[in-house]
């Protein structure tokens, strides 16, 4: 928690994705400092998501992990010319993921309060014999995917879009030459990916405060090198910025 007037955030997501983010930055005063390390990118060959898709019916459950997921989801069953399947159950990772859902007119039938394998795994109950559908980016760990297994669930991991590396145009260098008091973190590829920017330019680690959106992204911050402060109970930008600004 601290008094974000006039502080420097550095804000690691694309500027489309973190608008409210900005928004509320700026309401407390602060300067966000845009510096996209990462973009969301289309599948090139959707060979298996088309095949996935046309079998969908035949899962228990869809667990979108991010909206990016859901668009990505009903933009090719609009596609294919198929319909969803009403008797499928759908789990969905936040609140953003869940507005996104509802544009298509679907209301999902559980979100975790916490975003953790093991938190998720409950809301499945019973997960032994059914069928899920786990839809992410190239860049998703397999944790929930594996605690599925576990609790001796089927699941099919279908990669819906792309994670990919974006590289900083010389305004947003500058802008980070110049100072920044915070990092904000959202996902585990944008602590890697600023390391990555941070070597490939022979620059030093910002001497700054970083904050991560949840646990998942501390850990990755913490093993690209970065010493995490600050941790948002509720994984969220909204959660990221009350544990900014309390």
């Amino acid at each position: 928690m601290m008094n974000l007037a006039q502080k420097r955030i550095l804000i690691t997501r694309p500027q489309e994705q973190s608008t409210e983010f900005i928004e509320a930055l700026k309401s407390a005063g602060a300067e966000p400092v845009l510096f996209p390390v990462f973009e969301i990118a289309p599948l090139r060959d959707f060979t298996n998501f088309d095949s996935a898709l046309r079998a969908h019916n035949e899962f228990d459950w869809i667990i979108f992990t991010s909206v990016h997921s859901v668009h990505a989801f009903f933009k090719r069953l609009k596609r294919l010319e198929i319909s969803l399947a009403e008797k499928i159950k759908i789990a969905v990772i936040g609140s953003k993921t869940a507005r996104g859902l509802e544009t298509y007119g679907r209301t999902p039938d559980f979100i975790p309060a916490k975003y953790l394998a093991e938190e998720i795994i409950f809301g499945l109950e019973p997960v032994a014999g059914k069928r899920f559908l786990l839809l992410q980016s190239n860049l998703s760990a397999r944790t929930l995917a594996e605690v599925i297994q576990r609790d001796g669930g089927e699941v099919l991991e279908l990669v819906a879009y792309q994670n990919m590396p974006r590289l900083p145009d010389e305004s947003a260098l500058r802008a980070l030459q110049a100072g920044v008091d915070v990092i904000t973190f959202t996902s585990p590829s944008s602590a890697q990916n600023l390391r990555a920017v941070l070597e490939k330019y022979n620059l030093p680690t910002p001497d700054a405060l970083v904050a991560c959106i949840g646990p998942v992204t501390a850990k990755a911050a913490r093993e690209a090198g970065f010493v995490v402060s600050v941790e948002a109970k509720e994984h969220t930008l909204d959660g990221l910025f009350q544990a900014l600004n309390g």
